[in-house]
């Protein structure tokens, strides 16, 4: 069986902690409320990075795009990624 490829954003884990804070959501209780479990939200932060998946799951729940709950990424492996999609969605 072949490895998938892994597409990984960035994550600054305070704009994360102050957007879910302001919406009145803890981690523990996102956990609950989203498809991703609360370990995965909680190794997220500690390595600052989260797979598309998990990106697209809270984002579906927050009704949110990526800027504003994970901030900005500009790195070029984000842009490869974006690139990536886009030749695959297409």
């Amino acid at each position: 069986m072949a490895n998938k490829a892994v597409i990984k954003r960035h994550v600054d884990p305070d704009i994360f902690k102050n957007y879910i804070k302001n919406r009145g959501v803890s981690i523990r209780q996102l956990g609950t409320l989203c498809d991703s479990h609360e370990k995965t939200i909680r190794r997220m932060l500690q390595t600052r990075e989260v797979t598309l998946n998990v990106a697209l799951d809270l984002c579906k729940y927050f009704d949110c795009n990526f800027n504003e709950i994970f901030g900005p990424d500009t790195s070029p492996e984000w842009k490869k990624s974006m690139v990536d999609i886009l030749k695959t969605v297409r």
